[in-house]
C-alpha cells in the first residue's frame, strides 16, 4: 500500500519529491513526475501527457517500483481527442471505461498537462491521494516549461541581438565609403582647391560641415555598438590629462552649435590624471556634448566642468534645455532609447545609440554616467573614471 506523501521528503536527497524539482529541463521533470505518480498511487503504469497547442504528446511513462522512461511516443487520436477535452474543461478527474484515470495537471492558470494512471490505484483515499500527487506535479512541471519558454525568448532576443549587430556593420560600412568621399570633397572645396567659394555659400559651408561630422559621429556609434556586441571592442589604455580631452572633445564639436551658443569649459587649470582608451573617451565626450547641443534651448550656452570628487574624475556637461521627465529617465541609456513623450523632440536626429555607446564605454573603463534632470529646466550628464594613480 502506497504511504502518505510527507512535505519532509521534499528535503530527502534522492527522494522521488525531491527528484521532481531536482531539473528544470522538461524532459527529465516529466520522467520524475510519471515515477512518483506510479510509485505513489501504486498504479501499474502512469503517464504525462503534455498539451503543446493543439496536440499532445506523451512526454514520459513509469510503471510503480521502476525507473519511469521519457519519450516522445504517438498518442491515439480518440486519447489524445479525450485529453484535449479534460484540459478544456477542467474536471478534477475523469475514469476511462478501461479503468485509466485521467487527472488534469494546472501550471499557473491553465492546465498544461494531463496525469494518466492505467490499473487499479492501490489507496486507501484514491481522490486525496490523486490530489497530493498532482499538487506536487503541478509546480515541477510549470517550473520546467516556464524555464523552457524563458529559455526561447533568450534565444529569440540573442538572434535579434545578432540580426540588428550584423545590421549596423554592413550599414556603417557601406555608408562610410561614400562619406569618406564627400569629406575628401568638402574639404578641397572649403580651402578653395576648386577656385574661390561665393560669399554665399561660404554661409553654409558651416552648417554642411555640421552635417557631415553629425553622420561620422552617427557611423562611428554603429560600428563601435556593433563591435561591443560581437565582444571584439580592444580599448588600448594610456593616461590622459581629462581636462585636455574635454577641450578637444570641444573643439570637434564647434562646428555644431547653433548661433549665439557657447561651449564653456571649466576646472581644466588643474590636471586630473586618467589611464583610459584616449579615442573612446573623446567618443563619450562628444556624445554627451553633441547630446546637450540638440537638446539646448537654441542661443543657450553648454557649459562642460572637470573635477575630482570622492577620488573619482568626473566631467560635468550642464545644459540649461528642454529637460528630461523623469518617467523617461530609465530608457535614456538603453539601446535605440529615445525620449518620446516631449513632442518638442520628436524632430531632433539620432538612432538612440549615442548615449547607450557612451555609458557601456564608460563602463568598460571602469566608470559610469548618471544624469540629474528636470522637465524644462535642463540637465547635467556626469562622466565618472577612477583617477590615474
Amino acid at each position: 500500500m502506497p504511504g502518505r506523501i510527507r512535505s519532509s521528503t521534499l528535503r530527502e536527497p534522492g527522494s522521488l519529491e525531491a527528484r521532481l524539482f531536482g531539473s528544470l529541463d522538461l524532459s527529465e521533470t516529466c520522467a520524475a513526475c510519471a515515477a512518483f505518480a506510479a510509485e505513489r498511487l501504486g498504479a501499474v503504469d502512469a503517464h504525462i501527457y503534455l498539451l503543446e497547442g493543439a496536440s499532445v504528446r506523451r512526454a514520459a511513462s513509469a510503471r510503480a517500483a521502476s525507473d519511469g522512461g521519457a519519450g516522445d511516443q504517438s498518442v491515439p487520436r480518440p486519447l489524445a481527442r479525450r485529453v484535449r477535452d479534460i484540459a478544456a474543461g477542467r474536471e478534477p478527474a475523469v475514469e476511462e471505461s478501461d479503468g485509466t484515470l485521467l487527472v488534469p495537471v494546472v501550471g499557473g492558470e491553465e492546465v498544461v498537462a494531463v496525469l494518466a494512471v492505467d490499473g487499479p490505484v492501490r489507496s486507501r483515499d484514491r481522490d486525496a491521494d490523486l490530489g497530493a500527487v498532482t499538487s506536487l506535479i503541478s509546480p515541477a512541471l510549470g517550473n520546467a516549461l516556464a524555464f523552457r519558454e524563458a529559455c526561447r525568448r533568450a534565444e529569440h532576443l540573442a538572434d535579434l541581438v545578432e540580426t540588428k549587430s550584423q545590421f549596423l556593420n554592413l550599414a556603417a560600412h557601406e555608408v562610410r565609403g561614400p562619406l569618406t568621399v564627400l569629406m575628401g570633397y568638402f574639404s578641397l572645396l572649403e580651402d578653395g582647391s576648386f577656385g574661390e567659394v561665393p560669399l554665399e555659400m561660404k554661409a553654409a559651408l558651416p552648417a554642411i560641415n555640421a552635417r557631415i561630422l553629425e553622420m561620422d559621429q552617427l557611423i562611428t556609434a554603429m560600428l563601435e555598438t556593433a563591435r561591443l556586441d560581437d565582444h571584439r571592442l580592444e580599448l588600448i589604455f594610456a593616461e590622459g590629462d581629462l581636462g585636455d580631452l574635454a577641450a578637444e572633445a570641444i573643439s570637434r564639436a564647434e562646428g555644431s552649435r547653433s548661433v549665439g551658443q557657447a561651449l564653456v569649459l571649466t576646472g581644466a587649470d588643474s590636471r586630473v590624471p586618467v589611464n583610459v582608451d584616449r579615442t573612446r573617451i573623446l567618443l563619450v565626450i562628444g556624445h554627451l556634448i553633441d547630446n546637450a547641443l540638440k537638446y539646448s534651448v537654441e542661443g543657450t550656452d553648454v557649459i562642460c566642468r572637470v573635477r575630482v570628487e570622492g577620488g573619482e574624475a568626473a566631467l560635468d556637461v550642464v545644459d540649461t534645455g528642454v529637460g528630461i521627465a523623469e518617467a523617461d529617465l530609465p530608457v535614456l541609456f538603453t539601446r535605440f532609447g529615445r525620449v518620446r513623450r516631449n513632442p518638442a523632440l520628436h524632430s531632433v536626429s539620432g538612432l538612440g545609440l549615442g548615449l547607450f555607446l557612451a555609458q557601456q564605454l564608460a563602463r568598460a573603463h571602469g566608470g559610469l554616467i548618471t544624469v540629474a534632470s528636470h522637465e524644462g529646466q535642463g540637465s547635467t550628464f556626469t562622466l565618472r573614471l577612477p583617477v590615474a594613480r
